[in-house]
């Protein structure tokens, strides 16, 4: 069986990152400020693809101890060229909103 993957992004919300997040503007109109919200911000389907994705974090796709993420440490040119320039944008604004980032494999 084949490995996917997730990035998933854990932070406090704020209105001026929606865009960045998972749901549409509506479903966050009742979500306070500084509320703790999560969403995903890059996804991997199979084994190479996953283990492509870890990579960009410095860590391996198996190194279940390591994937509390760095943030700092994210390849972003990769990331832009083999995941989602979408998402490398969404991944910049939460980074810049304090969010911490896991990566989640599922294999």
């Amino acid at each position: 069986m084949g490995c996917d993957a997730k990035i998933i992004a854990v932070g406090p919300y704020s209105k001026s990152i929606v865009p960045a997040l998972g749901y549409p503007e509506e479903q966050y109109l009742a979500v306070a400020e500084g509320a703790t919200v999560i969403t995903c911000v890059f996804e991997a389907f199979g084994s190479t693809e996953s283990e492509k994705l870890a990579r960009c974090f410095g860590v391996g796709r198996w190194d279940l101890g390591r994937h509390v993420l760095d943030a700092s440490r994210a390849d972003l040119e990769t990331l832009r060229l083999e995941f989602d320039e979408r998402g490398a944008e969404d991944f910049l604004t939460l980074r810049a909103a304090g969010f911490q980032f896991y990566y989640m494999p599922n294999g």
